[in-house]
C-alpha cells in the first residue's frame, strides 16, 4: 500500500507492479534523473566517443596496428566501466534522498549525500566481480586443457555458467546500499535473493535492459548511418569530424540511460526482500513498539 502518496520501497509487488512502480517513479522524478544523468553521463561520452570511433575504424585493423587496437579497447573498457559506477552510485543515491525525503523538483546536488561513499562500495564490489571472472576464466582454461573435457565443453559450461549467476549478480549491489552491508556479506544476500527468484530476475533484467537498449539505439543511429555507408565503400571526411560525434551521441544515449535500469532493479530488489523477510511488517511492529 502506498501512503501519502509516496511509494513504499519495500511492498508485495508481482512482477508488472514492480515495472508499474518503477515506471512511476521515473515519471515522477524525470527531470532531476535526466538533469543530474546528463551531467554525469557528459565527461564519460566525451572521453569514450574518442575510444568507440578508434575501436570502430577499421583502417586499424587493415593496417596492423594492434599496439593502437589494444589501447582503444582497452580504455573503452576502462571508461565504460567508470561511468556504470558513477550512474549506479547516483541512482542509488537518488532513491536513498526519496526514501529520506530529500527528493524534490528543487533539490540540488548536495542533496544526494550518498552519492561519494556509494561510488567507493560500488568500485570495491566491481572489484570483486572482476577478481571472480579472472578465477572462473582461468579454471574454465584448465578445464579446456584437459583431454576428457576438450574446449567446446568448456565453452558450454561457461556459456551455461554465465547464464545460470548473471540474474543473481545484478542484485549483489543493492545490500551495500540499502542495508550498509559489507561487500562480503551484500554479496552472499543479494545472490541469495536473486537466486530464490532466478525466474522473475531474469524476465526483468531482460524486460528493463530491452527498453533502455531500444531507447539507446535511437542516439546510435548516426553511428549505424556511418557504418553502413562505410560497407558500401563511402568515405567520410576525417577530418569532419562526424565518425566522432556519432560516437559521442551513441555513447551518451548509452550512459544517460543505464539508471532506468538500476532503479527498476532496485524495486525489483525490495519486492524479493519483502517476500523474504517482511520488511514492512517488522517496521509497522517496530513503529507500534515506539508509539
Amino acid at each position: 500500500m502506498e501512503t501519502n502518496n509516496r511509494i513504499n520501497f519495500y511492498a508485495r509487488r508481482d512482477l508488472g507492479d514492480r515495472l508499474s512502480v518503477t515506471f512511476r517513479f521515473i515519471r515522477e522524478h524525470w527531470k532531476i534523473l535526466l538533469k543530474y544523468a546528463a551531467l554525469l553521463a557528459l565527461p564519460f561520452a566525451l572521453i569514450q566517443g574518442y575510444f568507440m570511433f578508434s575501436v570502430t575504424d577499421m583502417t586499424s585493423i587493415y593496417t596492423n596496428d594492434v599496439p593502437g587496437m589494444l589501447f582503444s579497447v582497452g580504455g573503452y573498457l576502462l571508461v565504460h566501466l567508470s561511468c556504470m559506477v558513477v550512474m549506479s552510485a547516483f541512482a542509488a543515491s537518488l532513491l536513498k534522498a526519496y526514501d529520506e525525503g530529500r527528493l524534490s523538483p528543487a533539490a540540488k546536488w548536495k542533496d544526494f549525500t550518498h552519492f561519494m561513499p556509494f561510488v567507493g562500495r560500488t568500485l570495491t564490489m566491481v572489484v570483486v566481480l572482476i577478481g571472480l571472472c579472472v578465477a572462473a576464466v582461468i579454471a574454465i582454461i584448465i578445464l579446456a586443457m584437459l583431454p576428457t573435457v576438450g574446449l567446446v565443453l568448456s565453452m558450454l559450461v561457461l556459456f551455461g555458467g554465465f547464464i545460470a549467476i548473471l540474474p543473481p549478480l545484478t542484485l549483489v549491489f543493492y545490500p551495500l546500499y540499502f542495508e550498509g552491508m559489507r561487500e562480503g556479506r551484500a554479496f552472499k544476500k543479494g545472490f541469495a535473493l536473486g537466486w530464490k527468484n532466478w525466474g522473475t530476475t531474469f524476465v526483468m533484467m531482460l524486460v528493463l535492459s530491452i527498453l533502455v537498449s531500444t531507447i539507446s539505439y535511437v542516439f546510435a543511429i548516426p553511428t549505424y548511418v556511418w557504418s553502413f555507408a562505410t560497407m558500401f565503400g563511402y568515405q567520410f571526411d576525417p577530418f569532419a569530424g562526424y565518425q566522432y560525434v556519432a560516437s559521442f551521441l551513441a555513447s551518451f544515449g548509452s550512459y544517460v540511460m543505464q539508471p532506468v535500469l538500476f532503479i527498476g532493479m532496485a524495486f525489483h530488489y525490495f519486492a524479493c526482500r519483502e517476500k523474504a523477510e517482511q520488511v514492512s511488517v517488522q517496521a509497522s511492529v517496530a513503529n507500534f513498539e515506539n508509539l
